[in-house]
């Protein structure tokens, strides 16, 4: 049976260190799926001035780099990257962002959590992972609506060891199966920087695809 693929993208401004500490820690988590899955990371530098581009390249070199001009911003980078992966066939696609430290399992995690959800309810779809601060508070993650007229009043979801399900999410670490990518394309190019990740989780909602 030949091995997984997941294409991971990220986007990146002159935070040279985050971004390294970033990557350090992906390809950390990548280590304890080697038996199941290869890793691609694609990173688009948006013009950094830093050094960001030069580490990247001596670094990671098995990282692809593309590069922007400083006008891209979240969703923009994101956007670039992700369509540069979408040309591409992947078992899944995971969104991080370069201030994200990951732990040593999220990978295991996220992976384990999608196929038991899969085999529980017959369709892939979307697993996020939940961050928190220094504090070990919650701080980003999946959300759903707060009751309430407002439209966009949406409030983290606490994760506990069972998953929950969502209605959309912020993406800092968003784990997207390949039939979902097929669905749902790339972010919405109307948004530059914000919202491209809550716009992405909603559409999922709207076409059936679980969200947890």
């Amino acid at each position: 049976m030949s091995k997984q693929t997941i294409c991971a993208v990220l986007t990146c401004y002159n935070r040279k260190e985050k971004t390294q500490v970033c990557l350090e820690n992906l390809y950390r988590a990548a280590e304890r799926i080697v038996d199941r899955a290869r890793l691609r990371v694609i990173v688009t530098d948006d013009g950094s001035t830093d050094g960001t581009g030069e580490m990247l390249r001596t670094r990671f070199p098995a990282v692809e780099v593309i590069q922007g001009d400083g006008s891209l911003f979240w969703n923009g980078g994101m956007r670039l990257a992700f369509e540069r992966a979408l040309q591409e066939s992947h078992d899944f696609y995971l969104w991080v962002n370069d201030d994200t430290d990951l732990f040593p399992d999220c990978l295991t995690q996220l992976l384990a959590t999608h196929d038991m959800l899969t085999t529980q309810y017959g369709r892939d779809g979307i697993v996020i992972g939940s961050t928190c601060n220094d504090q070990g508070e919650l701080s980003y993650g999946g959300q759903n609506r707060n009751p309430g007229w407002r439209a966009l009043n949406y409030s983290c979801v606490t994760p506990n060891d069972t998953p929950m399900p969502c209605e959309t999410f912020h993406g800092n670490c968003v784990l997207i199966s390949a039939g979902a990518a097929r669905e749902l394309g790339n972010l919405e190019q109307a948004f530059k920087h914000g919202m491209g990740d809550m716009d992405y989780g909603l559409r999922a909602t709207r076409k059936g695809i679980p969200i947890w």
